[in-house]
């Protein structure tokens, strides 16, 4: 598994691990399967403008994808728009 994330994949995986750190889960309390997911404009606000910058939101997407491709993370998607990014608890 590689090491070297960029600046936006460790701030996709530090805010989906702090949503699972901070969860019933975590703490071995949780009665119900939960999953830990954000929106892609947490990450970036303007992913879904009009007005973004294409080369960005294609290097947002293909970063996004590395980490899907490496399990950590799944991407739900409604077409091709990212609709969750959401945190594979397997792959802690």
């Amino acid at each position: 598994m590689r090491s070297n994330f960029t600046a936006m994949q460790r701030k996709a995986l530090e805010i989906l691990l702090n949503k699972y750190e901070n969860s019933k889960t975590y703490k071995g309390e949780n009665q119900v399967q939960q999953s830990f997911a954000v929106a892609p404009t947490a990450l970036m606000p303007e992913y879904d403008s009009d007005f973004a910058n294409v080369d960005k939101l294609r290097l947002f997407e293909s970063e996004l994808e590395e980490l899907a491709s490496q399990g950590l993370i799944s991407i739900e998607k409604k077409g091709f728009v990212i609709r969750r990014i959401v945190l594979n608890t397997g792959a802690i």
